[in-house]
C-alpha cells in the first residue's frame, strides 16, 4: 500500500510526548469501541474485535505530513496505535472464538 509518507519511527522513540500519543490514541479507540458494543449488549470481544483502525490513521498521516499538520513523531505515534488496534481486534477474535461465537455468547446468562 502506497501512502505517499515515509515515516520516521525513531522519532516515535526520541519523543516522550509522541509515545504518550501513541498509547492515548490506542487506549480512547479500543474504549470507544468497547463501550458502543456494550451499550447495544454485545459482547466486550465484539467491541475489541471492532476497534481494528488503518484508514483513517493513513489517511491523518498522507495527508499531514506534507501539509506540515503533524511532525514525524506524530505521525509515527498515529501509525503505532493503528498497529495496537489491529493486535487488540486480534485479542477480540480470539475471544470471541473462544466464547463459542456471538450466538453463544448471547445465550449466556448476564
Amino acid at each position: 500500500m502506497l501512502l505517499g509518507a515515509k515515516l520516521d519511527l525513531r522519532a516515535l522513540g526520541n519523543s516522550a510526548s509522541a509515545v504518550e500519543l501513541a498509547a492515548l490514541l490506542a487506549v480512547f479507540t479500543v474504549a470507544v469501541h468497547v463501550v458502543a458494543s456494550r451499550a447495544i449488549r454485545t459482547p466486550v470481544a465484539v467491541g475489541l474485535l471492532a476497534s481494528a483502525q488503518i484508514g483513517v490513521p493513513a489517511a491523518v498521516i498522507a495527508l499531514g505530513l506534507p501539509l506540515r499538520a503533524i511532525d514525524q513523531a506524530q505521525a509515527s505515534a498515529i501509525f503505532c496505535s493503528a498497529l495496537i488496534s489491529i493486535a487488540v481486534c486480534a485479542a477480540g477474535a480470539a475471544m470471541l472464538r473462544q466464547q463459542g461465537g456471538l450466538a453463544r455468547s448471547r445465550s449466556k446468562p448476564r
